[in-house]
C-alpha cells in the first residue's frame, strides 16, 4: 500500500473538513508524483529544460530525498547540452552551493562551467568568474580580466560586480586608479542594493563611498552622484 493511498484511507475516518483538506492533500501528493515521474521521463530522454527542472528538486528535495550528488548531476546533463540555466547551476553549486557535499570541490571544474556560463552573459557567472580570477582559484590569476568582467556584470545590473568594479577603480586593480569612476559605481551598488533590500552591501558601498569621496572636491562628488543616478542597467540579450 503506498504512502499516499494509506493517507487517503485515513481521511475516511476525519471530521468532514478534515476529510476535504485530506483528499485535497492527497490529490495534490498524487499529482506531484505523477509530474515528477513525467519530468524524470523527459530528463531522461535528454530535454536540458526538464534536466534543470530535475536538478532543482534534488537540490531542494522538492517531492523527491534531497541528493546534492544527483542534483550537480542532472545539472552537468544540461550544462554539456549548452543550457545557460544548467550551466549557470552547475558551476554555482560547484562554487558556493555543495561546497564538497555531493560531489567533490573542485575550484578548475568551476572555473571551466562559469566561463561556459560567462560567454552567454550570464551576470552571475560573469561576477563569479571573476571572483576565481581575482583569486587565482581554478584559474591562472589575472586582475585586468576580472575587472573586465566585474564591469560587464556591473553593466547588467548585477550589484556585487559594481561594488567590485567599484573597489577596482579605488585600489587600481587591474586597471588605473579612478576616485571618480569608483565614487560612481560604489553610488550604483548602493542604489541596486536598496532596490534589492541588501542591508549588507548597502553598508559596505556607503562605507567604501564615502572613503573615495575623501579623494574628490565636492563638486566631483556632486558629479559622480549624478553620473549614478543616470545609470540604467543593459538587457541581456
Amino acid at each position: 500500500m503506498t504512502g499516499v493511498f494509506k493517507s487517503y484511507i485515513c481521511a475516511m475516518s476525519l471530521t468532514k473538513p478534515r476529510l476535504v483538506l485530506a483528499v485535497l492533500l492527497f490529490i495534490t501528493a498524487a499529482v506531484h508524483s505523477q509530474n515528477l515521474e513525467a519530468l524524470k521521463l523527459d530528463a531522461e530522454a535528454g530535454d536540458p529544460k526538464a534536466q534543470v527542472n530535475l536538478g532543482n528538486a534534488y537540490y531542494y528535495g522538492d517531492g523527491i530525498p534531497q541528493n546534492l550528488g544527483e542534483s550537480a548531476r542532472w545539472y552537468g546533463k544540461a550544462a554539456e547540452q549548452g543550457n545557460a540555466e544548467g550551466q549557470f547551476n552547475l558551476e554555482y553549486a560547484y562554487y558556493a552551493y555543495l561546497q564538497g557535499k555531493g560531489v567533490a570541490q573542485d575550484d578548475g571544474e568551476a572555473a571551466f562551467w562559469f566561463i561556459a556560463a560567462a560567454e552567454k552573459n550570464q551576470p552571475e557567472a560573469q561576477y563569479y568568474l571573476g571572483v576565481l580570477l581575482e583569486a587565482g582559484r581554478g584559474i591562472n590569476k589575472n586582475l585586468s580580466y576580472a575587472t573586465r568582467l566585474f564591469s560587464y556584470a556591473a553593466e547588467l545590473g548585477h550589484s556585487y560586480a559594481q561594488y567590485e568594479l567599484g573597489r577596482s577603480f579605488m585600489n587600481g586593480r587591474g586597471i588605473s586608479m579612478d576616485p571618480f569612476a569608483a565614487y560612481v559605481w560604489f553610488a550604483i551598488a548602493y542604489d541596486t542594493a536598496s532596490r534589492n533590500n541588501d542591508v549588507e552591501l548597502m553598508k559596505m558601498a556607503d562605507s567604501s563611498r564615502a572613503l573615495v569621496a575623501l579623494e574628490l572636491s565636492y563638486s566631483q562628488v556632486i558629479e559622480a552622484r549624478l553620473k549614478a543616478m543616470e545609470f540604467s542597467p543593459e538587457k541581456q540579450p
